[in-house]
């Protein structure tokens, strides 16, 4: 699971609009900047998840575009997988 499509300006107004009703977020006291460097760096990661996946046939759940729901399809995949052994 990851976010490799994100566009890392959009994330970075998503981070901070979330940190606004968090005062325990991670990204308190981050310049934008530094903020955003993070956000290209874990696309990255994302992207390198995503072609271990695609190499070794697991699925990969990208939510770059709907979080909430596709952390609902992956908590349902993850289910599936272990009540079908």
């Amino acid at each position: 699971m990851g976010y490799p499509t994100t566009d890392p300006e959009r994330k970075l107004i998503e981070i901070r609009e979330a940190a606004l009703n968090d005062p325990h977020c991670w990204s308190h006291g981050m310049k934008d900047v530094e903020l955003l460097e993070k956000v290209r760096e874990y696309i990255a990661w994302s992207q390198t998840i995503q072609n271990s996946c695609t190499q070794y046939g697991f699925p990969f759940f990208d939510v770059s575009m709907d979080w909430r729901g596709t952390i609902q399809l992956t908590l349902s995949s993850i289910l599936n997988s272990l009540t079908s052994n």
